[in-house]
């Protein structure tokens, strides 16, 4: 008797070993900090969510145009927050199931002439970028030289735009060329 009720104890807590993988129990300390993560980040998508629904009731109350049209800004805004935020987690939760905190990483089977060629374009759209927000911060002078707040305002949120695509841009292009980067670092060794 005493025999079958450890039996069932042991297969209880394989069981259990099992269930915890299948729903992202921490086993390693790298696991626990993706979980961590993983509850910052559901937290996180709530509150987007609860944020967007009060931005879009504020829009929709409003008969002032210019009231909406802003509002309407930042609800496009929030919903795309909510996005990256539903990308963030959905990642978290395929870590979490491989229990291997191992960080993605930008390498195509791709030649190396298509690599030089995707990194020309971003070293080009990071230029763009620049002189966008270079030609955006002109027009914010002078339309607040003719009190025109909104336009300035408007100019403004464009140029934080570009400072994040220059953000990102950044990000691929390092990521683009962290192989090569491995490569030189290698040879430089031997």
């Amino acid at each position: 008797m005493a025999r079958s009720a450890k039996s069932k104890s042991i297969r209880a807590i394989a069981n259990s070993k099992a269930d915890d993988y299948l729903w992202g129990v921490p086993e390693s300390p790298e696991s626990s900090v993706l979980q961590t993560l993983l509850d910052e980040f559901r937290t996180h998508e709530i509150a987007e969510a609860r944020w967007t629904a009060i931005y879009r009731e504020l829009a929709h109350q409003q008969n002032e145009p210019l009231f909406g049209f802003l509002m309407n800004l930042i609800v496009a805004d929030e919903e795309r927050h909510q996005e990256i935020i539903e990308q963030i987690v959905s990642g978290l939760k395929n870590e979490l199931i491989s229990v291997r905190a191992v960080p993605a990483e930008v390498e195509r089977r791709a030649s190396d002439r298509y690599k030089k060629e995707l990194l020309q374009t971003i070293d080009r759209l990071l230029r763009v970028e620049r002189d966008g927000i270079a030609e955006y911060e002109r027009l914010t002078k002078i339309s607040g030289r003719v009190h025109h707040d909104l336009l300035a305002l408007l100019c403004k949120t464009i140029v934080h735009d570009s400072l994040k695509h220059i953000s990102i841009l950044d990000f691929l292009r390092r990521k683009l060329d962290e192989p090569r980067a491995r490569k030189r670092k290698k040879a430089a060794r031997a």
